[in-house]
């Protein structure tokens, strides 16, 4: 079978063609394998670093001992809860629970995020609503001076007490912890305060701006 005459024969439109495809296909071929080696190293450098992104967490990796590590947001781990009983007022509770009809407004200040409308003028509350009481060691919370104190809690375990009475307490990891000094008015919940250890697992409610140290609860 004979091919076709044009398919055969060389021409200066196969020559230059030829030329053409001799010089280019080495081009395009190195071309396509930088591109190529490129995209695997930077896959290998995205890869790198989220290994070594992991490394901190395998690095603050600790056994969990306690129940509750870093800032509290249960309000039930910071304040006594209460349920409200037919013929309750806020006023009724702040006297029989807080001792003086005065601290009305730490109920206020406590619960109104709960209760949306709650205020002194608008003090009414209903049978069965949960609210909640600062702790009975706690003095008034509703002011001090013009800034309203805020109870927090933080929790861990207590890793260190330091020669001027810190006590430092693990966080969410072992590089972020707290450190706080009990004075002669806080109150010591489960052991004594000569009784704490390191290694104990430990709850410090604290007021948030002068860090005074209500309490220290065992957990």
């Amino acid at each position: 079978m004979q091919l076709p005459k044009w398919l055969v024969s060389v021409t200066p439109f196969s020559r230059v063609l030829a030329i053409l495809l001799f010089i280019c296909l080495p081009v395009l071929a190195f071309l396509f394998g930088m591109n190529y080696q490129q995209k695997l190293s930077t896959m290998d450098q995205q890869k790198l670093i989220l290994e070594r992104a992991k490394e901190p967490e395998l690095n603050n990796a600790r056994e969990i001992k306690c129940t509750l590590y870093g800032k509290i947001e249960d309000k039930g781990e910071i304040y006594e809860e209460y349920i409200v009983q037919p013929g309750d007022t806020l006023l009724s509770i702040a006297k029989n629970k807080l001792g003086t009809v005065s601290r009305i407004g730490d109920l206020v200040y406590i619960n109104e995020k709960d209760f949306p409308g709650l205020s002194i003028k608008n003090p009414y509350i209903e049978p069965g609503w949960i609210i909640h009481l600062p702790p009975s060691y706690v003095e008034t919370i509703n002011f001090s001076g013009t800034v309203p104190k805020l109870i927090f809690g933080w929790g861990g375990e207590l890793v260190e007490i330091t020669e001027d009475g810190q006590w430092i307490v693990d966080g969410p990891n072992v590089n972020q912890r707290y450190g706080f000094k009990p004075d002669a008015k806080t109150q010591f919940f489960g052991k004594s305060k000569e009784g704490f250890v390191i290694g104990d697992c430990v709850k410090a409610l604290l007021e948030e701006y002068d860090l005074r140290v209500f309490a220290v609860h065992l957990q």
